[in-house]
């Protein structure tokens, strides 16, 4: 999906500073500590199958996401202080969106029809790794101004809209 319903969002940590180690069984066992998980997701890297350092941890509610935070964030794993945030579709950085939770099959030819009907809309780059030249699974969007970048998330995120899929993904 590229918009999630804001109450999936305010459910949803992002696990940051996972040592290599970390496996999602052994993840999965100290975050279900703190209350139940709808979902793990533990992206791992293609050729050695680590951990790539990050996870997504979706619990029922917001009320358990930010327990979790409030508990676990700087717990050490494996010698490792674990940072612990919550997850938004996007995050407005002056006119650049941060866009993260995109299928590792997502690229710009399938976002930018998208986010190119928004006023203001600039360009995309999708992170993707150095060595492999695959996705990341976030994307920068840029607009023209602060304003243009508020209203493109406004958009994306307004429930009436309901959740924006992007096909075959």
């Amino acid at each position: 999906t590229l918009a999630s319903q804001r109450a999936m969002s305010a459910s949803t940590v992002v696990v940051k500073n996972l040592d290599p180690q970390i496996t999602e069984k052994l993840l999965y066992e100290l975050m279900i500590q703190v209350g139940p998980l709808r979902d793990l997701r533990l992206p791992l890297d293609k050729d050695t199958n680590a951990s790539r350092g990050i996870a997504f941890c979706e619990y029922n509610t917001p009320e358990i996401a930010a327990y979790a935070i409030r508990v676990l964030d700087g717990v050490h794993m494996f010698g490792k202080p674990m940072r612990m945030s919550k997850s938004d579709f996007a995050e407005i950085e002056g006119a650049r969106l941060f866009v993260n939770g995109l299928s590792y099959k997502v690229d710009e030819s399938i976002l930018r029809p998208i986010f190119e009907t928004q006023k203001g809309f600039e360009h995309i780059q999708i992170a993707r790794s150095s060595g492999s030249n695959e996705s990341r699974g976030f994307a920068f969007v840029n607009f023209d101004s602060r304003e243009s970048a508020e209203a493109a998330v406004a958009y994306f995120t307004d429930p009436k809209r309901g959740r924006l899929l992007v096909d075959g993904m």
